[in-house]
Formats: C-alpha cells, structure tokens, sequence
C-alpha cells in the first residue's frame, strides 16, 4: 500500500519490498498506475513521504525497465512544479517533490539520453535561480548527480545550459 511509504524508515522499506512483489505479478496498467501514483505523492508533506516515494520509485524504475523515462520525467514537472499562484510553503513542498523525483530517476540509471539529462540539468539550474528556496543545496547535489550521468563529451553542452541560465540571472539584477 502507498500509504506505507511515508512511515518510519523500516515501515517504508517493507512497504517498498511489498509494492515490488505485488507489481511483480500484475498486469502493466498496474505498473503504470504505481509509478504515475509515486510521481504524484512526491510532494507530500506527511512526514517521510518524499523519502519512502523516492525509494519506491527508483526500485520501480529498476525493476521494470519498459517504463519510459521521459513520461516519468514529464510527470514530474507536470505536477512537481509550481504554476499560478500557491503559498511559499506549497512552492517548497513542490520543489521538493520535483527534486526528489529526479533523484529517484537518476538513481535509478535512467539518464541514459543526453537530451533528456541536458532538460533536466536546465530545469534543475531554473530551480537554483529562485530567490528564496531553502533547499538549495539538495537541488545542487542532485544537479551534480545528474550532470555526473551526462557522456564527457557532452560537458560543452551543459556548459552552455548554464552560461544561458546565469545570463538570465545577470540581466534581473541589472
């Protein structure tokens, strides 16, 4: 059960072990639902949520390799990102769940496509340019994680991501 995946950390992991076995023997829509349902939860402020979703998620994404990672991906900045107008706290608990759920992807060795790391690394470089968000310093781990995936001879290119992204910085303080 998902409701599981947010308890103390022997709880979730049970829950986790659970959520495998019964996808395991189930049909796709199944598999589809579960990981579309951990996207989702991750911006859940119940108290470990976020973690026990993460972990769920990246085993999901392991065990099941026919899921795409870019329906994933766009998932989470659909629903993980804020639009219109929500409270400081709500734009925190959505970061927070976009940041998790990228982590769970990387983790998971999906960053297998350039195209999709470079997406990534500009969004997560978006991310770092708000002014007042607290969790500054998990975006920037998880963007060195990302950045870690990406092929060396693509670097050229993540560079110029963010050579972009800081000059759009630049011209708002001028």
């Amino acid at each position: 059960s998902f409701y599981g995946l947010a308890g103390k950390k022997p709880t979730s992991i049970a829950a986790v072990k659970r959520l495998i076995q019964k996808l395991q023997t189930t049909a796709q829509d199944s598999i589809e639902y579960s990981w579309k349902r951990l996207v989702k939860g991750m911006s859940s402020n119940r108290k470990s949520a976020r973690q026990g979703f993460a972990v769920a998620l990246t085993e999901v994404l392991t065990q099941f390799p026919d899921i795409n990672v870019q329906d994933v991906y766009s998932l989470c900045k659909e629903v993980n990102l804020p639009s219109g107008h929500v409270s400081q706290k709500e734009v925190r608990d959505l970061y927070s769940g976009f940041v998790f759920c990228v982590s769970a992807l990387q983790r998971s060795g999906k960053f297998q496509d350039v195209a999709l790391s470079l997406e990534v690394v500009k969004d997560l470089l978006s991310i770092l340019s708000k002014k007042k968000l607290t969790i500054k310093d998990v975006v920037f781990k998880v963007l060195l994680d990302v950045i870690d995936c990406i092929p060396s001879e693509n670097i050229v290119q993540v560079i110029e991501i963010a050579s972009e992204e800081l000059k759009k910085g630049w011209v708002q303080c001028s």
